[in-house]
């Protein structure tokens, strides 16, 4: 048998093409990846030639390299800005031959499924190797065709031990644990924490926890309050995350002096008309161990004006919709503090407040708390009858949310008699028989139907055959009664039933409505959702509390930092709209099937 004609030829570019023998194909090829090959070969030149089968001498189609044929292409076209490239011979591109189809094809089937990429310590060490010579990372990302980012984590792995780098290489490590190594404040503690991680099979979550002991990291709460530049400034050591972006503190007791100096300061600075303010060093919040022994005093709830009030539901709305700028943020939490209100002077005098960084490193105020033993006489047992009255009377609901729920409650009764067709037309006959006017009828037959969608309407999910409009928009005709009367009985039973479930309404009649729920399973729940916006904002301050007592046991309610008390009320409703929209929430308050249940099951009064 004669062997194929296979050997090393010389062609111009331009006579090159891509043979559909190649299982990629150009639109297979990503852009950028051939701008960094193309990139490379300036570099680093066309390493590895061109497999072409010849179908005549002087055409050669590329079954191995498309790749490597669309980059010289790509650069010949774009050219280098690299004052170390190196343009090919665009007139000599070498190629390995063959004009033996069946050989052209195994080159093609081989080349697909033989490439092995390095693995990562190979490159890690690869890399390493060039910097050793004095190559640049912006070089070394040229020649690998990749980007400068992933040169320069790989050359902060290359920082570590050969101990870390050979775990890695053998498998005894992960990536990621070898990633999170490089955090260590010195080699010897990467290896006493490399070899804890092998013998105990630790992942990285807990690497980073064993060595975050000895470092702080940049998105820590102090770092973020103090600043990085300010330690750097006090003699503080930092090195860079390259895996999280972010500064590596080494010195945590610099930073620890740094952090409760500031925050002593800024307690002092905000202390104004108060009797005291507190700086919290320890917790991002007062824990119960700060306010054992003081009264927490709440806010002189404010109102808004009516042109106010609109304002503050249109952005609230913006805000849950993720359409707000700064400006509307900041107009946001101007009447929102008008709304929490404000304490009086004798609170001030009498009170004071903790000061605390919170999680993401923003100074918090919490208050008022007022020492027992700073309590006023006149709060404890000087007060009128009068103000005692005033002070155990609940604030009620505001008539627009009253409104609301009403509507809610009729948009259920109307979902729930979309399924009863005989018990509608024994509503349409009792009420036709009795000679019930609409205005004081289960049902209004003259088909104006009742609002059923409240003003804010979040979390509200109707039935669409509650929203569906007439389907016609003109006055009756013969032909169109007719065209009607040709369908279907299903259809004008179904018809009659979303129009009569739609015209149920009830205006004065709560007690027949209530008495109404007892014989159909009318389930608020189902179609709606309490939120901050649609509910909890909408209540008396103090009802929050109630919700938050009668929802979470005292013992799970501890979960939450900081505790519900001594939130504010926005903080509060948006507290409870997770415990109420968000299971992940009511997992991480550890709550029973049956706790959760009941949240699933709770209504306003209002409502029931």
């Amino acid at each position: 048998m004669t062997a194929p004609n296979s050997n090393i030829r010389f062609f111009p570019l331009d006579d090159i093409t891509l043979s559909n023998i190649n299982p990629r194909q150009a639109d297979d090829h990503d852009s950028d990846e051939v701008a960094a090959l193309a990139m490379s070969i300036a570099v680093a030149g066309l390493i590895q030639p061109l497999a072409c089968f010849l179908p005549n001498p002087d055409a050669p189609e590329t079954v191995d390299g498309g790749r490597r044929l669309a980059a010289l292409q790509h650069l010949r076209r774009s050219g280098s800005e690299l004052a170390e490239a190196r343009e090919p011979d665009w007139d000599a591109i070498p190629c390995v031959t063959t004009d033996d189809p069946a050989t052209a094809r195994a080159w093609a089937g081989a080349a697909a499924t033989s490439y092995v990429p390095l693995t990562a310590t190979q490159e890690i060490r690869a890399y390493a190797a060039m910097r050793a010579q004095g190559t640049e990372p912006e070089m070394i990302a040229h020649a690998f065709g990749v980007e400068l980012r992933h040169v320069k984590r790989r050359l902060a792995l290359a920082s570590l031990t050969t101990e870390t780098l050979d775990a890695l290489a053998s498998g005894d490590i992960t990536l990621d644990v070898a990633r999170t190594l490089t955090i260590a404040p010195s080699p010897e503690r990467e290896i006493a924490v490399l070899r804890a991680a092998i013998e105990k099979q630790m992942g990285a979550f807990s690497v980073r926890h064993a060595l975050e002991e000895t470092v702080v990291m940049g998105d820590d709460r102090r770092a973020v309050f103090v600043g990085v530049d300010a330690y750097q400034d006090a003699g503080g050591t930092v090195t860079e995350d390259l895996f999280r972006d972010q500064a590596v503190l080494h010195d945590p007791d610099l930073l620890a002096k740094l952090f409760a100096d500031k925050i002593s300061a800024h307690a002092e600075s905000i202390k104004g008309a108060w009797l005291w303010a507190k700086p919290v060093i320890d917790n991002p919040y007062p824990s119960a161990g700060d306010v054992a022994g003081h009264d927490n005093i709440a806010r002189t709830p404010g109102e808004l004006p009516e042109a106010d009030a609109s304002e503050y539901d249109r952005l609230t709305e913006a805000l849950r919709t993720d359409t707000i700028d700064d400006a509307g943020k900041a107009q946001l939490a101007a009447l929102q503090a008008r709304l929490d209100g404000d304490w009086d002077e004798t609170t001030y005098a009498t009170s004071g407040i903790f000061v605390y960084v919170d999680r993401d490193g923003l100074p918090q105020i919490s208050g008022a708390w007022r020492d027992k033993a700073q309590e006023p006489a006149r709060d404890r047992d000087q007060g009128s009858d009068a103000d005692t009255a005033e002070k155990l009377t609940p604030k009620p609901t505001p008539q627009n949310a009253r409104d609301d729920f009403a509507r809610i409650v009729t948009a259920a009764t109307q979902t729930a008699l979309l399924n009863r067709h005989d018990y509608l037309l024994w509503l349409l006959a009792y009420q036709l028989e009795a000679g019930l006017q609409a205005w004081n009828s289960p049902l209004q037959v003259t088909f104006n139907p009742p609002a059923i969608t409240p003003e804010r309407d979040s979390n509200l999910h109707l039935n669409a055959r509650l929203t569906d409009g007439p389907q016609l928009d003109r006055g009756p005709d013969l032909a169109g009664f007719q065209a009607f009367m040709d369908q279907s009985t299903k259809h004008r039973n179904a018809v009659l039933t979303r129009h009569l479930a739609r015209a149920f309404g009830p205006q004065d009649l709560s007690a027949f409505q209530s008495k109404l729920a007892g014989t159909l399973e009318i389930d608020i729940r189902k179609i709606w959702t309490p939120d901050a916006a649609n509910c909890f904002k909408r209540l008396p301050a103090e009802r929050l509390d109630d919700i938050w007592a009668a929802l979470v046991p005292a013992e799970k309610a501890e979960a939450l930092d900081p505790a519900f008390a001594t939130l504010n009320k926005g903080k509060k409703a948006a507290e409870l709209e997770k415990l109420f929209c968000n299971d992940g929430y009511r997992e991480a308050l550890g709550l029973s099937r049956d706790e959760a249940a009941a949240i699933d099951a709770w209504l306003p009064a209002e409502m029931t």
